[in-house]
């Protein structure tokens, strides 16, 4: 009896060990068959992006027309639904692209579908300290001279020499150097946006009230067809000036990317335009010609940002990619900027 007692608890041991090792068994393959699931989902994703990378460059290269004379807010990249928003990709998932824009006739901030041109923002590699620092008063409410100040950091960031530009502000190697962990300003133009986070004074909440307005793109000059007024004011240091330009550019209906819109074609007649419309002060006509005359205007753009998210049908899971596309189809700049997968 102690023999048959004991080959019962023995046995009984057994099917206890073989049911642990089953049940961890089974849970290091539910564990793999979920990483090969999100794997398999997040290539997806990435093929629904591109997709959506392709449209922009296939819009982009349609447009680029060496004879035309403006890029505006009504432009086949603009604001363009049909080609943007919700595009399917078989049956696995959809991409759109899109931006924020302000909503016709109100200063609310919405979602536009389409692609913005990097013209309509300040260049960081060739704006001036005034310039910079008028954008920082106007859009971080700093005081001037605290503008000023950071203004001249992030010109020396970029500029070419190892000496500050101003006797008093900005940031060099030995502003740097003395930081915990120390590195050198660069001295070289900016490449992406986030290398405003190693200036000294920018901040995350700075760096986010900026992000839309300033470019490492472009080949110095504002489109003046798209600008916003936040760019517009900062070059012209006048918001009233801005507020006419954007007056004009919207049109008899005041709502811009519609029909009605009017445009500059030529940066030259700018003034003569503008005027015929809208009536300008001396002042006004003095800093058109100055910003004409300094090249700090264009009416064409030649770079344009593509913020695309695919979006999978089954369960959700979407992936945020940005990239910047030339007029010539050439991708100069593409990151993932989020992903979210679902288990499932």
């Amino acid at each position: 009896m102690k023999n048959r007692g004991s080959i019962l608890v023995l046995a009984l041991w057994s099917v206890v060990l073989m049911s642990v090792l089953c049940i961890s068994l089974g849970y290091g393959v539910r564990q793999k068959a979920v990483l090969i699931n999100r794997l398999v989902n997040a290539q997806s994703l990435r093929e629904i992006t591109y997709s959506g990378i392709e449209r922009a460059r296939g819009v982009i290269q349609a447009v680029n027309d060496p004879m035309r004379k403006a890029d505006t807010l009504t432009s086949p990249w603009a604001n363009q639904s049909a080609n943007f928003r919700e595009i399917a990709i078989g049956d696995r998932g959809a991409f759109s692209i899109s931006h924020k824009g302000r909503e016709l006739g109100g200063d609310r901030w919405v979602d536009v579908y389409g692609l913005t041109d990097e013209e309509r923002k300040i260049p960081l590699n060739f704006t001036d300290p005034q310039t910079m620092a008028a954008l920082l008063e106007n859009t971080v409410e700093m005081g001037h001279s605290e503008a000023e100040e950071l203004a001249y950091a992030i010109i020396d960031w970029q500029d070419k020499d190892f000496g500050h530009q101003h006797p008093q502000y900005g940031a060099e190697d030995s502003e740097y150097g003395d930081l915990d962990l120390p590195y050198e300003a660069k001295d070289a133009p900016y490449e992406c946006l986030e290398e405003l986070y190693l200036v000294k004074g920018i901040n995350a909440e700075i760096f986010d009230k900026i992000k839309d307005f300033v470019t490492p793109f472009g080949e110095g000059a504002v489109n003046i067809n798209t600008a916003p007024k936040e760019v517009l004011w900062a070059l012209s240091r006048d918001q009233y000036l801005a507020d006419k330009i954007i007056k004009y550019r919207a049109g008899p209906d005041q709502d811009e990317g519609t029909s009605d819109d009017r445009f500059f074609g030529d940066v030259n007649t700018i003034f003569l335009e503008l005027n015929g419309v809208i009536l300008l002060n001396l002042q006004e006509q003095a800093e058109i010609e100055k910003m004409v005359t300094e090249n700090k205007l264009t009416t064409i753009s030649k770079y344009f940002s593509v913020r695309c998210r695919g979006t999978l049908n089954k369960n959700g899971s979407f992936m945020d990619s940005n990239a910047v596309i030339d007029t010539d189809g050439r991708v100069l700049y593409h990151h993932i900027s989020e992903i979210q997968l679902a288990n499932a």
